[in-house]
């Protein structure tokens, strides 16, 4: 098989936007509450441009065509399953976002990794396009069985993203997806072809491969939520300072590899909540620990530095389909939705504005 490997870096607009391989760091944790209850947080980092995302509602019945960056027609599906989630630049498919069976899916930037193979005849006709790949799998899927084998007869293009002046090129993305019992999986093009991996721990962050990342755990293996023992050298007891002693060595740099092990020690000794709304809030709280500022990860690029910040993140309920959000100009605000309210079998897709002012509660007459 012949394939290509096609950094984004080579292209003019994507340099503005990707210019180094860490750049666009999200972070995807997974959440168990005690009784059982899925949740899924998840940063949105982006540089240089607003995303322009909406929450948007797709119906059953929708048709889709899958792009191949070619004068070929790709895979033809319609929708089986309602879908809402977050799109960008006002394309009707889903960065990040949940079915109405409970199935999660989101995509994350995998640079210098991502290959895909080429586009021809034979393959075209089963061809959809790396940001297409989660819309299609919540539109059609409601178990991560059912992705899996599916995902057997899928082959994915590097087709540009539209309002991008990127030619033939694409974004380089991987996916997670993670349905309503806790199972999990992590899609990846590489070598041209379609990895699947396993994915226990319910998390991902950008490159590199899953596989990599699972095997750089094992540098980490002492950490732990306990603080360290005391100990007693030639007669002198020895101490740590203060408390998270246990958490000495825990990488806090913004890096995909760092941000992978801290998600994995952060988000798994958090207690639970009891509940799926429980669950939402401490995966709030989790998450606030990868927020990023505008300025803490700058790129100069010609006269101009760009900033990758958190345009908005996301904590879903896969248990009870509850999606919740926030955003960058108003972090203190939750904004939710409810899945199961919303009319799938409507004619056209409908969107809700996530922008918002900042809304802060003056409670200066509340005292007694």
């Amino acid at each position: 098989m012949v394939w290509t490997r096609k950094p984004i870096s080579t292209l003019a607009f994507a340099l503005l936007i990707f210019s180094t391989p860490e750049a666009t760091p999200c972070t995807g944790i997974m959440f168990k509450a005690q009784d059982g209850s899925i949740i899924f947080g998840r940063s949105m980092e982006w540089g240089a441009t607003d995303l322009e995302s909406e929450l948007i509602i797709i119906p059953r019945g929708r048709e889709y065509t899958g792009k191949t960056g070619t004068k070929l027609q790709g895979l033809n599906w319609t929708t089986r399953y309602g879908v809402v989630g977050m799109n960008s630049l006002d394309q009707d498919v889903v960065l990040d976002g949940i079915n109405e069976k409970g199935l999660y899916s989101g995509l994350f930037y995998f640079p210098d990794i991502a290959e895909y193979p080429e586009i021809v005849e034979a393959n075209a006709q089963n061809t959809i396009t790396s940001w297409q790949l989660s819309t299609w799998i919540l539109s059609n899927f409601a178990t991560i069985s059912e992705v899996r084998k599916a995902l057997s007869k899928i082959t994915l293009s590097s087709a540009g993203f539209p309002r991008f002046p990127s030619g033939p090129e694409g974004i380089p993305l991987h996916a997670i997806v993670v349905d309503s019992s806790g199972k999990s999986i992590v899609v990846e093009p590489i070598g041209g072809r379609l990895v699947i991996s396993d994915n226990p721990l319910g998390i991902l962050t950008n490159a590199p491969e899953f596989q990599w990342q699972m095997a750089n755990i094992r540098n980490y293996v002492k950490l732990s939520p306990f603080n360290a023992k005391a100990k007693t050298v030639n007669g002198v007891e020895l101490k740590p300072w203060g408390q998270g002693s246990g958490f000495v060595g825990l990488p806090g740099d913004i890096t995909p590899p760092a941000r992978f092990i801290r998600a994995l020690y952060m988000g798994h000794a958090a207690l639970p909540g009891k509940n799926g709304e429980e669950g939402l809030l401490q995966a709030v709280r989790v998450m606030n620990a990868f927020y990023i500022t505008k300025g803490y990860v700058r790129e100069s690029h010609k006269d101009e530095v760009l900033y990758e910040y958190s345009q908005w993140e996301t904590f879903t309920d896969l248990s009870n389909r509850v999606l919740m959000f926030r955003t960058y100009d108003n972090p203190g605000q939750l904004r939710k939705v409810i899945v199961d309210e919303f009319d799938f079998d409507a004619k056209e897709i409908k969107k809700i504005s996530i922008h918002q002012k900042l809304d802060v509660l003056d409670v200066t007459d509340h005292a007694k």
